[in-house]
């Protein structure tokens, strides 16, 4: 569980491994909330690497992303 905003202070961190970075490469500035980690999410050492491959995927967890 995450703490409510306005209840602690926002700190930044190194930026993940998640296709939204590339954004950042163009110029362009980002502000990403999450509120689970990616072990939470179904992601592995391997996440957004050269192995995440088709036979990785968590067909629940892509079922769900997909529609929101």
């Amino acid at each position: 569980p995450g703490t409510p905003l306005g209840e602690e202070d926002l700190r930044g961190s190194t930026p993940g491994r998640n296709s939204d970075q590339s954004f950042n490469g163009v110029g362009l500035p980002l502000l990403q909330f999450n509120h689970s980690r990616p072990g939470e999410l179904g992601g592995y050492w391997w996440w957004h690497t050269p192995d995440d491959t088709y036979d990785k995927i968590d067909f629940d967890i892509l079922r769900a992303d997909a529609g929101l």
